[in-house]
Protein backbone atom coordinates (compact mmCIF):
# COMPACT_ATOMS: atom_id res chain seq x y z
CA UNK A 1 0.00 0.00 0.00
CA UNK A 2 1.38 3.16 -0.48
CA UNK A 3 -0.20 6.56 1.16
CA UNK A 4 -0.27 9.61 -0.88
CA UNK A 5 -0.52 12.13 1.81
CA UNK A 6 2.31 13.96 3.61
CA UNK A 7 5.83 11.93 3.61
CA UNK A 8 5.52 9.02 1.36
CA UNK A 9 5.07 5.83 3.48
CA UNK A 10 4.77 2.46 1.85
CA UNK A 11 3.21 -0.21 3.91
CA UNK A 12 3.56 -4.03 3.05
CA UNK A 13 0.69 -6.49 4.09
CA UNK A 14 2.67 -9.79 3.58
CA UNK A 15 5.48 -8.55 6.01
CA UNK A 16 2.39 -8.09 8.67
CA UNK A 17 -0.07 -11.08 7.61
CA UNK A 18 1.99 -13.47 5.49
CA UNK A 19 -0.77 -12.86 3.06
CA UNK A 20 -0.91 -10.43 -0.56
CA UNK A 21 -3.86 -8.85 0.24
CA UNK A 22 -4.70 -5.92 -2.64
CA UNK A 23 -6.46 -2.56 -0.57
CA UNK A 24 -10.68 -2.30 -0.61
CA UNK A 25 -10.73 0.96 1.45
CA UNK A 26 -9.23 3.98 2.98
CA UNK A 27 -11.35 5.88 5.76
CA UNK A 28 -10.51 8.18 7.75
CA UNK A 29 -12.47 9.47 11.29
CA UNK A 30 -14.26 12.68 11.49
CA UNK A 31 -11.96 14.33 13.19
CA UNK A 32 -9.20 12.84 10.56
CA UNK A 33 -6.76 11.58 13.72
CA UNK A 34 -6.92 8.25 12.68
CA UNK A 35 -7.84 6.13 10.02
CA UNK A 36 -8.68 2.84 8.36
CA UNK A 37 -7.25 0.73 5.75
CA UNK A 38 -8.79 -2.67 4.62
CA UNK A 39 -7.77 -5.63 2.41
CA UNK A 40 -9.78 -8.47 1.71
CA UNK A 41 -9.30 -10.47 4.63
CA UNK A 42 -7.54 -7.90 7.45
CA UNK A 43 -8.40 -4.69 9.16
CA UNK A 44 -5.58 -2.03 9.56
CA UNK A 45 -6.00 0.84 12.51
CA UNK A 46 -3.58 4.00 11.60
CA UNK A 47 -3.23 7.01 13.31
CA UNK A 48 -3.00 9.89 10.85
CA UNK A 49 0.16 12.84 12.51
CA UNK A 50 2.14 10.80 13.36
CA UNK A 51 1.12 7.90 10.51
CA UNK A 52 1.61 5.18 13.09
CA UNK A 53 0.08 1.55 12.78
CA UNK A 54 -1.74 0.84 15.83
CA UNK A 55 -3.60 -2.38 15.91
CA UNK A 56 -4.95 -5.24 12.72
CA UNK A 57 -7.38 -7.90 12.60
CA UNK A 58 -6.98 -10.36 10.69
CA UNK A 59 -10.50 -12.64 10.14
CA UNK A 60 -9.81 -16.19 10.09
CA UNK A 61 -11.08 -18.74 7.26
CA UNK A 62 -14.15 -19.70 8.87
CA UNK A 63 -15.37 -16.32 9.55
CA UNK A 64 -14.10 -15.29 5.31
CA UNK A 65 -15.90 -18.63 3.95
CA UNK A 66 -18.95 -17.91 5.69
CA UNK A 67 -19.42 -14.17 5.90
CA UNK A 68 -17.25 -13.37 2.67
CA UNK A 69 -14.23 -11.05 2.16
CA UNK A 70 -14.09 -7.59 3.43
CA UNK A 71 -15.55 -4.89 0.95
CA UNK A 72 -16.18 -1.26 2.22
CA UNK A 73 -15.70 0.16 6.15
CA UNK A 74 -17.34 2.61 8.05
CA UNK A 75 -16.95 4.61 10.93
CA UNK A 76 -19.68 5.58 13.64
CA UNK A 77 -19.55 9.38 14.23
CA UNK A 78 -18.13 9.31 17.66
CA UNK A 79 -15.04 6.60 15.88
CA UNK A 80 -15.70 4.23 18.89
CA UNK A 81 -16.81 1.40 16.05
CA UNK A 82 -16.36 0.65 12.90
CA UNK A 83 -18.92 -1.60 10.43
CA UNK A 84 -17.14 -4.05 7.93
CA UNK A 85 -19.36 -4.78 4.58
CA UNK A 86 -18.70 -8.32 3.09
CA UNK A 87 -19.49 -9.73 -0.09
CA UNK A 88 -22.47 -12.05 1.52
CA UNK A 89 -24.13 -9.27 3.07
CA UNK A 90 -22.67 -9.12 5.96
CA UNK A 91 -22.22 -6.21 8.36
CA UNK A 92 -19.48 -6.67 11.21
CA UNK A 93 -19.23 -4.33 13.96
CA UNK A 94 -15.66 -3.95 15.98
CA UNK A 95 -15.55 -1.91 18.91
CA UNK A 96 -12.76 0.26 19.13
CA UNK A 97 -11.15 1.08 22.93
CA UNK A 98 -8.12 2.98 24.81
CA UNK A 99 -6.17 0.71 26.62
CA UNK A 100 -5.03 3.43 29.34
CA UNK A 101 -1.75 3.84 30.33
CA UNK A 102 -0.39 1.25 27.42
CA UNK A 103 1.57 2.85 24.85
CA UNK A 104 1.64 1.44 20.89
CA UNK A 105 4.71 3.97 20.95
CA UNK A 106 6.83 5.75 23.24
CA UNK A 107 8.20 9.15 22.51
CA UNK A 108 11.73 10.72 22.48
CA UNK A 109 12.82 14.15 23.36
CA UNK A 110 13.39 16.15 20.45
CA UNK A 111 16.92 18.03 20.60
CA UNK A 112 16.98 16.77 23.90
CA UNK A 113 13.56 18.30 25.55
CA UNK A 114 10.09 16.88 25.31
CA UNK A 115 7.27 19.49 23.77
CA UNK A 116 4.55 20.79 25.92
CA UNK A 117 2.51 17.83 24.30
CA UNK A 118 5.06 15.18 24.99
CA UNK A 119 5.30 15.74 28.67
CA UNK A 120 1.56 15.32 28.92
CA UNK A 121 2.02 12.28 27.79
CA UNK A 122 5.16 9.85 27.49
CA UNK A 123 3.87 7.56 23.77
CA UNK A 124 1.22 7.32 21.85
CA UNK A 125 -1.74 5.22 23.51
CA UNK A 126 -2.51 1.91 22.55
CA UNK A 127 -5.32 1.42 20.24
CA UNK A 128 -7.48 -2.51 20.15
CA UNK A 129 -9.96 -3.64 17.85
CA UNK A 130 -12.90 -5.84 19.72
CA UNK A 131 -15.32 -7.67 17.45
CA UNK A 132 -18.84 -7.14 18.41
CA UNK A 133 -21.41 -8.73 16.47
CA UNK A 134 -21.86 -10.22 12.94
CA UNK A 135 -25.55 -8.89 11.03
CA UNK A 136 -26.57 -10.65 7.95
CA UNK A 137 -28.97 -8.64 6.02
CA UNK A 138 -31.22 -9.45 3.16
CA UNK A 139 -30.84 -7.88 -0.10
CA UNK A 140 -27.83 -6.07 -1.41
CA UNK A 141 -25.65 -3.31 0.33
CA UNK A 142 -24.42 -0.24 -1.66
Amino acid sequence: MYFPIGWPVIYNSYQQTGLYDSLKAIRFNRSRSLFITLSETCIYLWKNQPRLLLSTWQRNEKSINEEGVNKSIYWNPDSSVIAVVTTQCFIILFDLFEISKEYAYYLEPVNGKFSVEQLQKNGILKLELSYKAAVLLKGQIT
